[in-house]
């Protein structure tokens, strides 16, 4: 027995070297959610990461699972055709929650269920491009918060109970030709000194509770340029409590 135990002392720091040397410089793992083992959730890949970054994930399947992404730098996650990301907690919590995080980026992926589908909070930066977010239980599709800043490129919230997307808390959002549409209520609110622009983006039949396609109140601030809003229920734009609005 004696014979073994150098070459496996041996071989056991080779492989904590090597995991240290890739958590050191950032990794690029690829995630089968429909496999097995560490990289079969994103979760277990993140707890692999270097969290200063940069690390980039790429996904492929069905994902059952509700992910934290907690004080991470430089990270992007990837789509495969079609990735999903699947509430896990019966719509207690966010199916993606971006917490005390700085350049999180998310592509391609169809976000289902959840509390909300996407929270960017705590003075987060997030980049969500060309996702589906929606069917969430809770306040809204997306929420951005606790001046964060959120930038939303060719995304459809769609189809959630309450709202489409919630900026608030001295937020800020930038939307670009995003799709807003069967949301219960209002498609957008504004409130609490958050500020939206957005530019191309389409607010379309958003509200059947009553609500105004976009709200703002509590002094927040609107700038629409380009967007198409129609068939909400109620009024397109609704301003309340000092907001402004510059259509």
């Amino acid at each position: 027995m004696r014979g073994f135990t150098r070459p496996c002392r041996f071989t056991l720091i080779m492989v904590f070297a090597m995991a240290l040397s890739a958590y050191a410089q950032g990794s690029n793992p690829k995630v089968n959610c429909n496999g097995g083992g560490p990289l079969s959730t994103i979760n277990g890949a993140l707890k692999l990461l270097n969290p200063q970054g940069p690390n980039t994930i790429t996904v492929s399947g069905t994902c059952k699972e509700n992910v934290l992404i907690q004080s991470f730098d430089r990270l992007t996650l990837i789509a495969n055709p079609g990735a999903s990301i699947n509430d896990a907690s019966g719509g207690t919590i966010p199916v993606v929650d971006i917490e005390d995080s700085h350049s999180v980026t998310l592509n391609g992926f169809t976000i289902n269920g959840g509390a909300d589908g996407i929270d960017c909070s705590a003075a987060s930066v997030c980049y969500l491009q060309a996702n589906t977010i929606q069917s969430s239980l809770g306040q809204q599709g997306v929420g951005v918060g606790g001046g964060s800043r959120a930038f939303l490129n060719g995304n459809t919230i769609q189809n959630n109970t309450l709202r489409g997307l919630t900026v608030n808390a001295g937020a800020q959002v930038f939307s670009n030709s995003d799709t807003f549409s069967g949301n219960t209520s209002a498609a957008i609110v504004a409130n609490s000194g958050a500020y939206l622009i957005a530019t191309g983006s389409s607010i379309l039949n958003n509200g059947s509770d009553g609500s105004a396609g976009i709200v703002a109140t509590d002094h927040a601030t609107l700038r629409l340029i380009s967007c198409t809003i129609s068939g909400n229920k109620a009024d397109g734009v609704d301003l309340q409590h000092g907001s402004e609005s510059a259509i």
